[in-house]
């Protein structure tokens, strides 16, 4: 049998997993909250995400959600896709598509005036 990792890896991976998780679900009130019965002006959305901490709470959820995504997506790449020819560019365009998502998440939040 192939030596497939340490088993720290795997424990740290399976925290980031679980962790993320918890975080989403205790923003997730807010989070419908926000969209169900939120502000519906420009202005009050602006003054929503105005202070720091709004902008480091979303922050943080977005990138609880995409570290969330990006272990499941690699999950199942690492079972379904046996070519490594092909598995290796498919995560590498996942990882940098959560990269780009988290880099726009930012920009969007830091230049709400």
């Amino acid at each position: 049998m192939r030596h497939a990792g340490g088993a720290r890896s795997g424990l740290t991976i399976w925290m980031l997993q679980r962790v993320s998780a918890v975080w989403m679900v205790l923003v997730a009130p807010f989070v419908a909250w926000v969209f169900l019965a939120g502000p519906s002006e420009y202005a009050a959305w602006v003054a929503l995400f105005q202070p720091l901490y709004a902008k480091l709470v979303a922050l943080l959820t977005v990138a609880a959600f995409l570290v969330h995504a990006w272990i499941g997506l690699r999950e199942v790449m690492m079972d379904y896709v046996q070519i490594m020819a092909l598995r290796l560019p498919l995560l590498f365009a996942f990882l940098m598509g959560g990269l780009l998502c988290f880099g726009w998440a930012a920009h969007i939040l830091w230049s709400l005036v």
